[in-house]
């Protein structure tokens, strides 16, 4: 992870990918084994659950809360 902002990542493999989406960009917030994973450039996000948000990469101002929302 790159000098991002205002993120958590709290699980294993959350926000796994998360690299630097840009100048002020970050604030997500991923709770769960695997919760945005694959989330490379995505911000203002929040995951809650296993698995949740796991193929979203790009995306910005999604919420998905359970196992496997948004997967």
């Amino acid at each position: 992870m790159n000098q991002t902002l205002g993120n958590t990542f709290i699980g294993y493999h959350a926000g796994f990918t998360h690299s630097n989406p840009g100048a002020n960009k970050g604030y997500n917030t991923c709770v769960g084994y695997s919760s945005g994973q694959n989330i490379s450039t995505g911000y203002d996000n929040c995951y809650m659950g296993h698995s949740s948000g796991f193929s979203t990469a790009t995306g910005k101002d999604n919420v998905a809360i359970g196992h496997d929302a948004m997967y």
